[in-house]
């Protein structure tokens, strides 16, 4: 069992304390005491709709936890809206099969608790940095190879976003604690 990238990615885009944020979130799961967790936390929590309390019942509105290997998406149609466009629109004749990629996309997240918005960040990352002549095709990018010899330059991709962002929401730490 994992955390919920999806709660993960919330509050980054929110910019709340992820660490903070997943201690309440976890006080609550566990019934634990809250009393050391910031009160402007809990707010931030609260407004973002992860949880609710009805009537002194717990509701999750997004699951904390995740089984590894199940992946919360269960409509692939976002691959040929949204993410097939991001190549087609760069190098049309970097893409060849809508229903290779929707199969490579299922089995990437499968295997990758990742979040669709992640996917599409480190997507439009890798056509930004590169030149549209070598932008990989887009089912190489979701994986290339078979067996022991894969690779996936989308989990590449996925980790120089979380290096980004990790950077950037240590800055935005920092000036949070410093209100």
């Amino acid at each position: 069992m994992e955390i919920n990238q999806e709660i993960i990615a919330l509050l980054k885009k929110a910019s709340i304390p992820v660490d903070e944020a997943l201690l309440y979130l976890m006080t609550i799961h566990f019934k634990l005491s809250d009393k050391l967790i910031p009160s402007r936390i809990k707010q931030f929590i609260h407004a973002l709709g992860i949880v609710r309390d009805i009537e002194g019942t717990v509701v999750w509105d997004m699951p904390l936890f995740v089984v590894k290997g199940t992946s919360l998406i269960k409509d692939f149609s976002w691959v040929e809206k949204e993410y097939i466009p991001l190549f087609k629109e760069t190098n049309p004749v970097k893409h060849k099969s809508t229903s290779e990629c929707i199969k490579r996309m299922k089995k990437f997240m499968t295997e990758n608790p990742v979040t669709k918005e992640e996917i599409l960040e480190a997507t439009q990352l890798h056509i930004h940095e590169t030149n549209s002549r070598y932008i990989k095709q887009s089912d190489y990018f979701i994986e290339k190879g078979s067996g022991k010899v894969r690779e996936s330059f989308l989990k590449t991709y996925l980790e120089k976003v979380k290096e980004l962002n990790e950077a950037s929401q240590s800055r935005t730490q920092e000036k949070f604690i410093a209100q």
